[in-house]
């Protein structure tokens, strides 16, 4: 360190080294950052606490306790059930605390914390206690996350403090995501050098399995490809799907030695010099080279969207896209120069996953590198409608450089000289943005209200577009909280006007994030709590966008989905039905699951935090005949394992019989209680309409934003009675005590 003091050495260390409480270089004159791209996580760690519920569940649990009236009721209930729900509540729902209607709580939480906070928290805690009505509060299945927005580095002297900054990126983002990740109103771009774009990066030949095959055809592809190779590397965006993957090698014959970045944090020359070997990571799409015969086999598994709460909140909630798919070809770039990194080098890219293919349509890739963009239209135009077979026989021809894969080369070479690279629509409004939202939270952090308002208004005129109304509204919802803030502290009515114009408008933007419906109604002298009759419809049409989102939607898969499930629901074997019907909830935007087991429903649909409807299924049972007193007793059953097994909270319990038959047998008939009757008949009715719906959804979900995609969604579900309310007085209809008597 003293070398470094007098000025006669350089000091090299990680972000992390930097960006702590005690950093030991604190004064340094310039600033290299290199892979800046890739910094976001690593400085704003530095103002985050994450309350993980496996690390620390008796906080998370109290932090969700404290959160009741801020969010929705159900919403809440699910945070705190096992894990034997549905996978979308564990891994896909998030959902952010409207800071209006949390302030009054901000003191009980800090006072908590201060008290409860483990030692992985603690300096970043440290960072923010005094802060939180300038940070944002995001609830996932797994953890509470509490940060700022922009992380105010301004605060952190050793990096302020630097007479310069040099950021060393090969992709720098154009939409202002630079100044988003440092917290830094203005950074300057040096040009991109003439000719760049006509320049070879080596060859990938990317394939996309899902386009054409089956989940256990897949499996097989993956195996019979990494035995082509002795070494592989798998790039997954979290740990879940990390999880999910090594599930796709139980399998292989021979199963390859898997390596984490543990094992290769100081060298990779272990893994290279190995054999049947696979390198898995999560979260890393950059700062791993394996040129030439290193690694010739590359799996990226689920589309490198979202690597942090906040990004998954703008992404699976609130649908704001535009402000993230630039992160996401950034980042998909990276991934794909892993393996390639000189002119001569070659590797083949397996993009595994519904919501990558989904992501590869031409105004997403037209921003890349033309021979990119030539490498991905080449590989989905050449994975739809393949067989397993075949997707091996182009992997063997590629990976042996063949000469029919020669020929290939050529084809997408001038596949490549008719391509260019064009600036997404919306990047110019994001970059104009980003120096105005840097300012905003610098002053949201020091209590400066008045200039927050100022610089909230100034994004918004910045943000016009179809294209960015989900995130024109987040700034709506922001502008109306420092305008609430301004009536707090000093009881300017206006401001407060002003702040439930905000709240109205942010309102008409967005049908996913159901509490600003809540924030418009926000009296002057009381706390607006949210309740949970709007969440209901927003949760159902959110979730059937996810459902789109699971589905190839290029290529024959979609449809060979919707057929499958349609032969489902239409067999009358009990446990085909009985899948297809938990499915059906699912399509229909219901939380669902199919407990299995005796004396279990045989479908279970959870219908907001209103409704819990059991199914009794009897598709196996001829339609001659009655039901039966075994049927009747069955289904009732149903009410007390739901309470014995089951978060209820105030839900009513509705349990329904589902059968070809339409009379009740005479010693039944004491057994009904209130019993509800559904044909099954009527269930494929519903089946079919619902799959209507997504058929005709579909060619629009493939090139609108998600936001207009669940605009779209709501009056088709309307018209049609799908929706929850519809559904549920449709199942209520007819009780069973209803049906004739027979003898």
């Amino acid at each position: 360190m003293a070398d470094y003091s007098f000025s006669k050495a350089i000091a090299i260390t990680t972000y992390s080294g930097l960006f702590n409480t005690h950093p030991r270089f604190d004064d340094p004159h310039v600033i290299l950052l290199d892979d800046a791209h890739s910094a976001e996580n690593y400085i704003s760690s530095h103002w985050t606490i994450s309350i993980d519920r496996h690390d620390n569940y008796a906080v998370y649990e109290a932090i969700i306790e404290m959160l009741q009236g801020s969010l929705p009721e159900q919403y809440l209930q699910d945070m705190l059930v096992s894990d034997t729900r549905p996978s979308f509540v564990v891994r896909r729902d998030i959902d952010c605390v409207p800071m209006p209607l949390m302030y009054e709580k901000l003191d009980s939480l800090r006072e908590y914390l201060d008290e409860n906070i483990d030692s992985n928290n603690k300096w970043s805690w440290s960072m923010i206690r005094d802060h939180l009505e300038a940070c944002q509060i995001y609830v996932t299945w797994r953890a509470v996350t509490i940060r700022p927005l922009i992380p105010p580095t301004f605060t952190h002297t050793p990096f302020s403090i630097a007479k310069q900054r040099v950021y060393m990126s090969a992709t720098l983002g154009e939409g202002g995501e630079l100044e988003r990740s440092l917290g830094l109103p203005q950074v300057e771009a040096l040009p991109i050098p003439e000719g760049w774009d006509r320049q070879t990066t080596g060859r990938r030949f990317v394939l996309f399995p899902n386009t054409s095959l089956l989940d256990d055809e897949i499996k097989d592809l993956v195996c019979k490809t990494i035995n082509l190779q002795p070494r592989s590397l798998v790039l997954t965006p979290d740990m879940a799907q990390a999880t999910e993957f090594e599930g796709l090698l139980s399998n292989c014959e021979p199963r390859p030695a898997i390596w984490k970045k543990g094992e290769i944090e100081a060298s990779l020359d272990n893994f290279v010099n190995s054999q049947n070997a696979l390198l898995l990571l999560t979260n890393r799409y950059d700062g791993i080279d394996l040129p030439d015969n290193d690694c010739r086999v590359e799996i990226i598994f689920g589309e490198p969207s979202a690597t942090n709460a906040q990004e998954r909140f703008f992404l699976y909630r609130l649908g704001a896209v535009s402000l993230l798919k630039n992160r996401i070809r950034t980042r998909m770039a990276q991934a794909l120069g892993r393996c390639v990194r000189n002119a001569n080098d070659y590797a083949l890219i397996l993009m595994i996953g519904s919501d990558i293919a989904n992501f590869c349509k031409e105004d997403n890739l037209s921003a890349l590198h033309p021979e990119m963009q030539a490498e991905l239209y080449f590989g989905l135009e050449n994975s739809i409608g393949q067989s397993l077979d075949n997707f091996v026989e182009m992997i063997s021809s590629f990976l042996g450089q063949s000469e029919d894969w020669r020929v290939v080369e050529e084809q997408i070479v001038s596949l490549r000289e008719t391509k260019e690279r064009k600036a997404d629509s919306s990047l110019e409004q994001l970059s104009k943005s980003a120096k105005q939202e840097v300012l905003f939270c610098k002053s949201l952090w020091m209590r400066q209200y008045d200039d927050a308002q100022q610089c909230a208004q100034q994004i918004l005129d910045q943000l016009v577009g179809d294209e960015l109304t989900p995130y024109r509204g987040w700034w709506y919802y922001l502008a109306g909280y420092v305008a609430w803030l301004r009536y707090l502290h000093n009881k300017d009515g206006m401001a407060f006007q002003l702040a439930q114009e905000h709240f109205e408008r942010a309102s008409r933007t967005s049908m996913s994030v159901s509490w600003l419906v809540y924030l418009k109604r926000l009296k002057r002298d009381a706390v607006t709590q949210v309740v949970d009759n709007d969440f209901m419809v927003a949760s159902a049409i959110e979730n059937m966008y996810v459902e789109f989102s699971k589905i190839p939607l290029q290529g024959h898969r979609f449809e060979q989905k919707f057929s499958y499930f349609e032969n489902k629901i239409n067999s009358d074997e009990s446990h085909v039905f009985d899948l297809a019907l938990k499915e059906l909830g699912e399509l229909l935007g219901f939380s669902s699951e199919s407990p299995g087991g005796t004396g279990t429903p045989d479908a279970i649909w959870y219908v907001g935090d209103k409704y819990i409807i059991t199914f009794e299924a009897k598709s196996s049972q001829k339609s001659k005949g009655s039901i039966g007193k075994g049927d009747v007793q069955q289904a009732n059953g149903h009410r007390n394992w739901i309470m014995a097994n089951r978060s209820h909270n105030n839900a009513e319990i509705i349990c329904v019989i589902v059968s070809h038959r339409d009379s009740l047998q005479k010693d039944a008939a004491p057994h009904v209680e209130d019993l509800r009757y559904l044909k099954i008949g009527e269930v494929r009715e519903l089946a079919k309409k619902v799959s209507s719906v997504y058929r005709k959804i579909r060619p629009f979900a493939s090139t609108m934003a998600p936001e207009k995609v669940k605009e779209m969604l709501l009056p088709e579900v309307n018209e049609k009675d799908l929706s929850p309310e519809s559904v549920v007085k449709k199942i209520c209809d007819v009780y069973l005590k209803d049906l004739e008597i027979s003898e």
